[in-house]
């Protein structure tokens, strides 16, 4: 990327930010022009801004993430330049238009239809939209590097600014104990984020050498300390060492036994610290079935379950009547989106792991990586969020894409969609 292009994007991301709406429009589409223009530094710009997903505009009257605005800007000038198709759709593609098609139709069902709207840009359309940028956009493996490299570097960033807010007391206190909670108002969304992408960084420095090797550790390793602070045992009683199992399965690595012992020390401080017990609240999931069971098709609709959960409540679970998801992966794509939601979701990981099985396409620490982000994140997701949350629904269709590039394989049918428009 030249500097006249650096200096242009710089200027224009400082005018959309401190110009206000409308006139923020002109400098937001330059930004996205720039994106579609040089692919991998726009893709890591917005893999970058994933975890301030909740540092926004207002637009008009309403309040629109940045992450979301790029997203939106560069899938126009995207579609404009590379609009011409070719070759098959792959499986993956179906999948996701699939996931998509129940998330509207759940939206449609919701009881709050402003509430359900909101969900359905956030957790639907808007991470779609980056999954149709990698599939669009004309993506090498240098890309791939620079949109990973984003993604750590956001991680990294979001780590340091935990860590900078935990010794200036701004936490979240859990009987005496401190937790971090960096950008986001719950450490455990800290904690949801943190857990999918260390692996990342890990597998990568596990292939580097030289400077970079140290980079990505440190990286992996600030991260693993930011994920400390959050105290949370899901993460490191499930998360992590599925994690560092799966980085296991796959590379065979000695060195990886550093991350074994860090994975050990951390989840023995967090025990230590809080308890043994996961709070599997067997009171929510009880209510969370029972509503599905209610509702099978379609459940309750996007962001509805917080609105109907009163009504299916024990008497036991009153000290928390607002929950938002009931803290299980397979009841909330359930109760949000019912046995549709998860028939798309399971399509969607069958056409993922027959992607990821193809060797060609981008490295294999990446592959690695994103594999053990996706089984670290749905190991604790068994006992928190998995995909309701606005960055980790952005951080899954990421992930996504990337599988789309890597399984650059004939055999399977998936190929590049679109060339240059001439």
């Amino acid at each position: 990327m030249r500097t006249w292009a650096w200096c242009v994007w710089a200027l224009a991301g400082i005018a959309y930010v401190a110009a206000p709406w409308p006139a923020a429009g002109i400098p937001l589409l330059i930004c996205g022009w720039v994106v579609a223009r040089r692919p991998g530094p726009g893709l890591a710009l917005i893999a970058f801004t994933i975890p301030f997903y909740y540092t926004q505009k207002l637009w008009g009257t309403a309040w629109i993430s940045h992450t979301d605005a790029l997203i939106v800007v560069s899938l126009f000038w995207a579609v404009l330049y590379y609009r011409r198709s070719r070759g098959r759709l792959c499986g993956l593609d179906g999948a996701v238009a699939a996931f998509v098609l129940v998330g509207g139709l759940a939206a449609w069902v919701a009881p709050n239809w402003g509430d359900a709207w909101v969900a359905l840009r956030q957790l639907i359309l808007a991470p779609a939209g980056l999954y149709g940028l990698w599939r669009l956009l004309p993506i090498d493996r240098r890309g791939v590097r620079w949109a990973t490299g984003g993604l750590i570097g956001g991680g990294m960033l979001m780590s340091a600014v935990g860590l900078a807010g935990y010794v200036d007391g701004q936490v979240v206190t859990a009987g005496a104990i401190p937790r971090l909670r960096s950008v986001y108002y719950s450490p455990n969304e800290a904690a949801l984020f943190l857990v999918r992408v260390w692996p990342l960084a890990a597998a990568l420095a596990l292939e580097a050498s030289g400077r970079l090797r140290w980079l990505l550790s440190a990286a992996a390793g600030l991260m693993l300390f930011a994920l400390a602070l959050t105290f949370s045992r899901g993460a490191w009683l499930l998360g992590v060492p599925v994690g560092v199992g799966v980085l296991w399965a796959a590379r065979g690595c000695r060195r990886l036994w550093w991350w074994g012992v860090v994975g050990g020390i951390g989840a023995a401080f967090v025990v230590l610290a809080r308890g043994g017990g996961l709070a599997l609240r067997p009171e929510v999931w009880q209510a969370a079935w029972a509503m599905w069971r209610d509702h099978p098709w379609l459940g309750v609709g996007l962001d509805g379950f917080y609105q109907v959960y009163p009504r299916y409540m024990a008497l036991d679970a009153w000290r928390e009547p607002l929950l938002y998801h009931p803290h299980n992966a397979v009841l909330e794509i359930g109760t949000w989106m019912g046995i549709l939601g998860l028939l798309a979701l399971v399509a969607v990981g069958w056409s993922l792991l027959r992607l990821w099985s193809a060797r060609d396409g981008c490295s294999p620490g990446v592959r690695v990586g994103l594999m053990a982000g996706w089984a670290a994140g749905l190991a604790h997701g068994m006992v928190d969020a998995f995909y309701v949350l606005p960055h980790l629904a952005l951080w899954a269709m990421f992930a996504l894409g990337i599988a789309s590039f890597c399984a650059i394989d004939r055999e399977l049918g998936c190929v590049r969609i679109v060339e240059r428009a001439r």
